[in-house]
């Protein structure tokens, strides 16, 4: 395999030695910041480095800090950054990076003087190339990469971009009421720059050159930038925009699959410790006869979805632990005999709160969205303030909650009264995305009984649904690192795991069903579907009429959604209590690699919902080094996929992460 060739394309370069000499020779300190920069497979330049170290000694400056910042024109991280970094007793930033990160810097620090270290150019050298918009920043256009950047003179502020006729010789004289004469809505920049100026206590220093700025369009540009700024950060931080392919199935009725032949019920299909078996090969068991006990606090009891007979207990394919694990077998008898050992709270309100509790674990109720921890461990939180619950189904082709929401709302909001109840919390938050308008409609009818619960809608993105972007959609408040929602009083549900709570305590009714969506272009039936727990995956094929020797040679079968689901190579395994769908998709055009090298595009950064820098992950992972995984808070990633969604280099970032996190928490041994 031939070497792959990283080639350097940051976009910037330090000015010319002269020009800066003159600049920094009346200045006695500074704290210098550099930009790690976008497009180079080096974190920085030796030689841009031991140029600055000649320049600054020719200028006989002090350099007080030294500090470097991957992406610096990532306003968010930059800004926590600096605060835990920068000397309070800074007078002056100098700053190395494209126009957009010392803008970024500038409008941090207004009040500071900015000095511009270097000149933002685009590839082609070209002024006048529309490949000029460099960075990963979702601001409004701010750097036509002229090569020739003035921000130390206009305090920071562009006027290229920023001024609506490009003026680089001061104002024209016609802004009214500070806005341009040109534009009436955009604020005259040349104001905002003496005003700046005038804050600093400089003057205005008119010796800058004209270049010719004729061929750059700006209009198309701007409206794209627009649209994603606003996306970017609403309602929470990053995230992506991919194609929901919902259309299929969001209409489409919850319905019945007919009972499978036999079930394969595994023991470790929920949070924690695996079931212990309470059957044995022989056994006659009834529909919702449990089967299996929980062994442990952080576990929960089995129950059957069909009546027949135990024929096995022995090792099956786990859909999401990917190895042979323990499951029961029973072959149903058609004769869907059920249990008569259902206990039922009507009066649930006159109930004591841990009895209910009790009768939640006893009949096996564990998060449906696909996390699968205890419910009455969640309900059991002390001194909660808010109920959240989770109807955000950011993931594409996925709307199996929707259809709950839409169709059985009336059960959905009696579920979040039982679970108000036995939280004690006063306020309960239905939330949703603003694609699910029916599934809105449908709730916002049922709460109209209940005061205490209300119904919102969010912005749709991914991963809308992700616990910590959810409490800060709905409280504005944000989970601090190393914490998790009950931590902060907010206790989060998915939809369905409330419809199914309510129809424990209700009902009486163990959990030995769930909704699930069976959708992508290789299935020729699908739908939403109320589906038995343990149905193994080819009755499924079977009653979607879809032929299942093709999977991962024509197509490949997500169990879950395209995001965080798990590929599913065979169908030789059963749906378990945190199965939300059966996805069918092509193969990639160009699969996912762990070899490939990363260009430092910044995209992954940009899109990281946690704030992380998934591309060091994947630096360190490649050479074994755990430790600085983990000092880079590798825990806070949640595995979302974002950051290889958007890879321009399809690395797979996610199989790098989830190893280094075995390594760095897991392993016995670690490499330091």
């Amino acid at each position: 395999m031939a070497d792959v060739i990283v080639k350097d394309l940051t976009k910037f370069r330090l000015k010319q030695k002269e020009e800066l000499v003159e600049t920094l020779s009346h200045i006695s300190s500074i704290s210098l910041l550099w930009c790690e920069k976008c497009f180079t497979a080096e974190e920085l330049s030796d030689k841009d480095i031991a140029a600055f170290k000649e320049i600054s000694d020719l200028s006989h400056l002090s350099i007080s800090q030294d500090i470097r910042i991957p992406f610096l024109c990532n306003r968010i991280k930059t800004s926590s950054l600096l605060q835990e970094t920068l000397s309070p007793e800074t007078k002056r930033i100098a700053v190395a990076s494209c126009g957009i990160g010392i803008q970024t810097i500038s409008s941090l620090f207004p009040d500071l003087p900015i000095i511009a270290l270097t000149d933002s150019i685009p590839q082609s050298l070209n002024a006048t190339s529309l490949t000029a918009f460099h960075g990963i920043t979702l601001a409004k256009l701010m750097c036509a990469g002229c090569g020739n950047c003035v921000l130390t003179k206009t305090a920071g502020i562009c006027p290229v971009t920023a001024c609506a006729k490009s003026l680089l010789h001061g104002p024209c004289g016609g802004a009214k009421n500070g806005m341009c004469e040109v534009s009436p809505e955009r604020e005259c920049a040349w104001e905002k720059i003496f005003s700046r100026l005038e804050k600093q206590k400089k003057k205005w220093e008119d010796s800058s050159t004209l270049h010719n700025f004729a061929a750059f369009s700006f209009s198309q540009h701007l409206v794209y930038r627009k649209e994603n700024a606003l996306r970017h950060e609403k309602p929470f931080y990053g995230g992506v925009h991919p194609p929901d392919e919902k259309k299929s199935t969001e209409s489409s009725p919850l319905r019945h699959f007919s009972p499978p032949e036999k079930v394969i019920l595994f023991l470790s299909q929920h949070a924690g410790m695996p079931a212990k078996p309470l059957v044995q090969r022989g056994d006659s068991v009834c529909i919702g006869e449990k089967i299996a006990d929980a062994d442990g606090l952080i576990s929960l009891p089995l129950h059957t979805g069909i009546s027949g007979t135990v024929r096995d207990i022995s090792t099956e394919w786990h859909p999401i632990l990917l190895q042979p694990m323990p499951a029961i077998i029973i072959e149903n008898n058609g004769k869907n005999l059920f249990s008569d050992n259902y206990t039922r709270f009507p009066n649930w309100k006159d109930t004591d709160p841990d009895i209910l509790l009790d009768h939640i674990r006893e009949t096996g109720i564990a998060g449906l969205g696909g996390a699968m921890f205890p419910t009455n461990v969640k309900l059991s939180v002390k001194k909660a303030r808010i109920l959240i619950i989770n109807g955000c189904e950011c993931e594409p082709f996925l709307t199996g909650d929707t259809r709950l929401m839409i169709e059985r709302s009336s059960e959905l909001m009696e579920g979040c009264a039982i679970a108000a109840y036995l939280l004690g919390v006063k306020e309960t938050v239905v939330a949703m995305e603003e694609n699910s308008q029916e599934a809105f409609l449908s709730c916002s009818t049922a709460a109209q009984n209940f005061s205490e619960i209300r119904i919102e809608q969010f912005p749709t993105a991914y991963p809308q649904g992700a616990e910590k972007m959810l409490v800060q959609a709905v409280t504005d408040e944000k989970v601090p690192k190393g914490k998790i929602p009950p931590d902060i009083g907010i206790v989060i549900l998915n939809a369905g795991t409330v419809i199914a709570l309510r129809n424990a305590i209700i009902e009486g009714k163990p959990l030995i069903e769930r909704t699930l969506t069976v959708s992508g272009p290789f299935f020729r039936e699908k739908g939403n579907f109320i589906v038995t727990i343990g149905t193994p995956l080819n009755h499924i094929f079977h009653e979607t009429k879809t032929d299942p020797s093709d999977i991962g040679k024509e197509w490949i079968l997500k169990m879950g959604g395209p995001m965080m689901g798990t590929i599913v190579p065979h169908t030789r395994t059963a749906v378990i209590k945190g199965t939300t769908g059966l996805i069918s998709q092509p193969f990639p055009a160009v699969k996912a690699s762990e070899t490939r090298d990363c260009i430092r595009c910044g995209r992954c950064v940009d899109v990281c919902p946690m704030k992380l820098l998934p591309l060091d992950y994947v630096a360190h992972a490649k050479r074994e080094e755990w430790k600085a995984c983990k000092e880079k808070d590798l825990l806070s990633c949640i595995e979302c996929g974002c950051c290889n969604y958007i890879c321009a280099s399809k690395i797979d970032i996610l199989s790098h992460i989830k190893k280094a996190k075995h390594h760095a928490y897991y392993a016995s041994e670690t490499r330091e």
